[in-house]
C-alpha cells in the first residue's frame, strides 16, 4: 500500500525552495536513501536541491513522485509522512500522521545524526529479514525482501560515515527505536 510523503525542501533563509511529493517514502526507505546522497557529496555545502533530484532520478525514482514550487498549493488529502530538509545549517525532520495526529518520528540535527538513524533503520531491515527468511526459508520470499547482506553493509557504511561526522553513541542520546512505530516487531 503507498505510503504518501511530502518533502519541503528548505533553502539556507528558510524559505521552502520546492515541495516534493511521493507516492513511496516512509522514513525506513527516505532517510537511507537521503544518506546516500549526502554520502556521495565531497563537502556537506554541496547538498543541494537539484543534486539531490538528480540523484534521485538515477537511483531511486519511486523517492519523488513530483516536484512542485511552494507556490502551489497543497495536493488535498493528508500525507502519511511530512519530511523537512534544511540544508544549512543541516537539519532533517520526519512526521508521521497516526489516526489524526501529527506526531514527530524524527529529528537529524546534523549529518552524524541522519547516518546514523540512517544505519539503525538499515540494521533492523537487516536483522528484520534475516529472522523472517529463517522462520520462512521459502526462496522467493527471500528474494522479495531484499539481501540482508546488502543492507548490514550499507549500514556499517553509515555507521562510519557518522563517526567521521562527529557522532559518537557514549555522546549522543541513540535515535527512537523506529522511525515509524507501525513498522515494529513485524
Amino acid at each position: 500500500m503507498p505510503e504518501r510523503a511530502i518533502l519541503d525542501w528548505l533553502g539556507p533563509d528558510d524559505r521552502t525552495e520546492a515541495r516534493i511529493y511521493s507516492r513511496w517514502a516512509p522514513p525506513t526507505h527516505q532517510i537511507p536513501a537521503l544518506a546516500e546522497y549526502v554520502a556521495t557529496l565531497a563537502r556537506p555545502e554541496q547538498i543541494t536541491l537539484a543534486g539531490y533530484r538528480a540523484w534521485v532520478h538515477a537511483g531511486a525514482p519511486h523517492l519523488i513522485t513530483a516536484v512542485v514550487p511552494p507556490s502551489v498549493p497543497e495536493r488535498p488529502g493528508h500525507p502519511d509522512y511530512r519530511y523537512t530538509v534544511r540544508t544549512n545549517p543541516f537539519r532533517v525532520t520526519v512526521r508521521g500522521q497516526r489516526e489524526g495526529a501529527w506526531a514527530d518520528l524524527v529529528s537529524a540535527d546534523s549529518l552524524g545524526d541522519l547516518f546514523a538513524a540512517a544505519a539503525r533503520i538499515l540494521s533492523e531491515q537487516a536483522l528484520r529479514i534475516r529472522s523472517l527468511a529463517e522462520a520462512l526459508p521459502v526462496s522467493p520470499f527471500a528474494a522479495y525482501l531484499g539481501s540482508a547482506d546488502a543492507l548490514e553493509a550499507a549500514a556499517i557504511r553509515h555507521e562510519a560515515n557518522a563517526a567521521a561526522a562527529g557522532w559518537w553513541p557514549d555522546e549522543h542520546d541513540l535515535p527512537a527505536a523506529s522511525l515509524d512505530p507501525t513498522t515494529q516487531n513485524r
